[in-house]
């Protein structure tokens, strides 16, 4: 948590709380439409409750007697000197209240509450044994876990019965390769976990042979305990059951990371939340989630899908504040013990958490994964030497968050070079939108340069051409071919990189020598492959052949799968968009996005590009098609894989098994991994499932793109709404601007208002075409403007002043509207997903 605080200090002059716009109003309670509402405990722990603070925290499930916790921590990676870096689990709370309270035979009553706004959860329950009230929230601005607990134990109440509550650590193997195979010494990641007891509290300590040691601190208030020792690695507090029982859980987790003594740092928070009084805690943990949720605002006429927008909102939030970035496999949301597929991180589905964050004004959150990736300038650099550059970085496709380039060697992804500059883009984008110039100077610039001097080492020149060419090389996401040449992928990253690069250089006034090279470069690299593809049209090749043919030809599948590779020039590296409209290559990209196939999402942009091309209503089939596919879970989280249907008994048997079975793996506890897809281990599916944090970074980035476009030197507002959807938003532009506008069904703009929070000039396509635009101040005076003839409107900005941009002539000020919610109490459906959990032990009525 040290490192939140020093980053939102650095932040604080560039973040501003965002009160919507000054022309439409929210609701105070606007996100409670957005609870997630369960009627019905849980009893599966990947379809339990996620709650967090950015560094700390895990989720929660139900037991027949209670609630159990796994506890997470962002920075709890296990570096062994002959092994994988792994991020390891803290342990696990159990809450045993004694009596059959959510046991499905006994509910009376039943609701679960995760609000969003709150960040919290709030729990209750109705049997013939008691009524039960527990409310579990993790501090914003400590690492502090709070579980509140009432129950008022009726007549039935047994004879010595007591609440149990247990902290445990037992740890396990990660089974990280791909379920196909995993280390057979069992003892591997147990850790060496001791429990002990100081004073009223509990204990757990555990270090591993890489360095990483932490510390659990568990402590009960308001009623007195029993400590019992279960073993070396649980111990429990016992409290006798009385007729009204009230206590509150105190949990702390420290590493080695935050304190060089986890143990007293551990009470020491303890300590300091019981003297501030939860009371207190808890209204600054509000006060923190209320500015979080200020900072931007996006209504959209799809509700589900709001819904889903922001709960990803919520879980960066709660996830992206810490040492290291948000796991793509599993966020701090895994619940089987140390298992976490796939386990070493991979950049490609690593970035997809990350992409969005600035539009929706979330900067701040972007710092772990910078900072995380300059710290590993040292082994890039290392890494491009063994490539036979004399300068430069590259990291590999699969790393650890240390810097070991774990697939630097593997045959199916060595000559992949483009995650530098996948990060350089994420890196720039962060400048981009806050105009902090220190902070390029000092940590985004290095790690740009360095990863544009590879290249710059790296490229040969064709005499012949008169053009550079790469070789070997080899797309991302792409296993077949290490030795292709002219790769799509690196010739649009390297001139997003190269582009941007020089951008900072003349912002920073340097490097005019690189600067000159690098504009050389961009101006001679290949022309990208083309293929004309039976019954598709033209497409996008992946890359030539040594001898310089179109990879892959037109018969073969490889073209049907990866659409993440295709249209790199549209997204990630932003370099073919709307200014290009009209031109061969945009309506090549075009027609890529329009044969999408449905059942591909998992971690292919296709969303975001579908955006970037101005394509709304394939947009929001591509929204559709994520959630009917991938949201398999009931609070909301994705799974990362389009192809987990395969496993199911009846894949042969059902039309449209990709949809239909595709959660069979979760939920029919005779499946195994029994296809090549996934190593064909044997082992049960049940006992592996867990989210990806892959396909919820594409959704809310989409939604971003269709509301709020910045990267083509103006801003565009609106540019890739579906037909008929009335929507509204508070966003963040490149420049440092904060833009609202508003668009009903008819596809009707009143205004566009916008905050200027660095005094850059600000340009805007006009929104309604040829029409005159007037520019006000709030105070209603003109503003001079200049209008190019791609109708973009210019003019100077000062800091902190606010712009309203209308048509002229027109008041906007009685268009003012608000945007009302009312409290969700039901689980919402959407094709085959849901949010939130029905009700079937009693009937209700909706």
């Amino acid at each position: 948590m040290k490192n939140i605080v020093s980053a939102l200090i650095v932040l604080f002059c560039n973040v501003c709380v965002i009160q919507a716009s000054s022309l439409f109003k929210i609701d105070d309670n606007y996100l409670s439409q957005h609870d997630i509402v369960y009627l019905e405990p849980e009893f599966d722990s990947f379809n339990g409750f996620p709650l967090g603070n950015g560094d700390l925290g895990g989720m929660l499930w139900f037991t027949n007697e209670g609630i159990t916790l796994q506890i997470n921590k962002i920075d709890l990676y296990d570096k062994p000197a002959n092994g994988r870096m792994t991020l390891r689990s803290a342990g696990r709370l159990n809450v045993n209240l004694g009596v059959p309270c959510y046991s499905y035979m006994h509910l009376a009553d039943f609701e679960a509450r995760l609000s969003l706004q709150n960040a919290d959860l709030k729990i209750k329950s109705s049997t013939p044994f008691a009524d039960t009230e527990i409310t579990s929230w993790v501090d914003a601005n400590s690492n502090v876990w709070v579980i509140d607990c009432q129950a008022d134990y009726k007549k039935t109440l047994p004879s010595g019965a007591v609440n149990r509550i247990s902290l445990e650590r037992w740890g396990s193997c990660d089974f990280g390769g791909w379920y196909g195979s995993r280390d057979r010494d069992v003892a591997n990641g147990l850790g060496t976990a001791k429990v002990n007891r100081q004073e009223n509290d509990i204990i757990l300590e555990e270090k591993f042979e890489g360095g990483l040691h932490f510390t659990i601190a568990c402590r009960v208030l308001e009623t007195p305990t029993e400590i019992l020792r279960v073993s070396d690695r649980e111990s429990s507090m016992i409290t006798p059951l009385s007729s009204k029982q009230k206590y509150k859980i105190l949990i702390s987790v420290v590493s080695s990371n935050d304190s060089d003594n986890p143990t007293q740092e551990a009470i020491s928070l303890l300590d300091k939340a019981e003297v501030k009084t939860l009371t207190a805690l808890r209204k600054e943990h509000l006060s923190w989630w209320t500015h979080f949720w200020s900072k931007s605002f996006v209504h959209l006429a799809d509700n589900y899908l709001e819904n889903i927008y922001y709960i990803r909102r919520y879980l960066m939030g709660s996830s992206s504040r810490g040492k290291y970035p948000v796991p793509f496999n599993g966020g701090l949301w895994t619940t089987n013990y140390d298992h976490r597929q796939w386990a070493t991180p991979h950049h490609w589905n690593t970035q997809e958490s990350y992409w969005g964050l600035a539009v929706q004004n979330d900067c701040d959150l972007l710092r772990p994964y910078i900072e995380t990736y300059v710290n590993m300038i040292p082994q890039g650099k290392a890494l491009a030497r063994k490539k036979g550059t004399k300068d430069g970085l590259l990291i590999t496709e699969a790393h650890d968050f240390s810097g070991n380039m774990v697939s630097a060697n593997w045959g199916n992804m060595t000559t992949n070079y483009t995650p530098a500059s996948q990060i350089s883009k994420i890196m720039w984008e962060y400048y981009a939108y806050t105009q902090d110039r220190d902070y390029l100077r000092n940590t985004i610039y290095p790690f740009m340069k360095e990863a544009a001097e590879f290249y710059l080492n790296f490229l040969q020149w064709d005499d012949v051409r008169k053009e550079f060419y790469i070789y070997p090389a080899q797309p991302y996401e792409h296993e077949w071919s290490s030795k292709l040449k002219n790769t799509i992928t690196d010739r649009y990253m390297i001139e997003s990189l190269f582009k941007n690069c020089i951008k900072a250089a003349q912002d920073l006034n340097m490097d005019k020598s690189k600067i000159k090279q690098w504009k050389h470069v961009i101006s001679h690299l290949w022309a990208p492959p083309i293929l004309d593809v039976p019954e598709k049209g033209k497409v996008f090749g992946l890359a030539f052949t040594e001898n310089n043919e179109v990879y892959p030809d037109a018969k073969t599948n490889i073209q049907d799968y990866h659409f993440d590779a295709h249209t790199t020039a549209v997204f990630p590296a932003g370099v073919l968009g709307l200014d290009h409209k009209g031109t061969d290559y945009f309506e090549i990209a075009r027609n890529i996005a329009l044969h999408h196939p449905k059942n591909r999402n998992a971690i292919t942009p296709g969303a975001i590009v579908s955006a970037r091309l101005g394509l709304g209503d394939k947009v929001l089939e591509r929204l559709q098609c994520s959630v009917n596919y991938l949201q398999h879970f009931n609070q909301g989280l994705f799974y990362n894989l389009d192809h987990w249907h395969y496993f199911s008994r009846y894949v042969d048997q059902i039309p449209n098994a990709e949809l239909y079975a595709q959660r069979d793996y979760m939920y029919d506890s005779r499946l195994t991994y029994n296809r090549p897809e996934a190593g064909k281990s044997g082992f049960r599916t049940k006992p592996f499932v867990q989210c990806g944090m892959e396909t919820m970074g594409i959704l809310g980035t989409a939604i971003n793109e269709m509301l709020l476009q910045s990267h083509e030197g103006k801003i565009r507002v609106f540019p890739a709404i579906p037909s008929k959807f009335a929507s509204a938003f508070t966003l963040r532009a490149e420049g440092a601007f904060i833009v609202s506008s508003v668009i009903d069904s008819l596809g009707n703009i009143p205004f566009v208002e916008i905050k200027s929070l660095a005094g850059k000039e600000c340009r805007i396509q006009n929104p309604w075409d040829d029409d005159l635009v007037q520019v006000v101040t709030q105070n209603n005076r003109n503003v001079n403007i200049e209008v190019n003839k791609d109708n973009v409107i210019s003019f100077k900005t000062t800091i902190g002043e606010s712009y309203i941009v209308r048509k002229k002539g027109i008041d906007v000020n009685h268009v003012s509207k608000t945007y009302h919610a009312v409290p969700n109490m039901f689980p919402k459906k959407y094709g085959e997903a849901m949010l939130g959990k029905e009700c079937t032990f009693i009937d209700r009525e909706h």
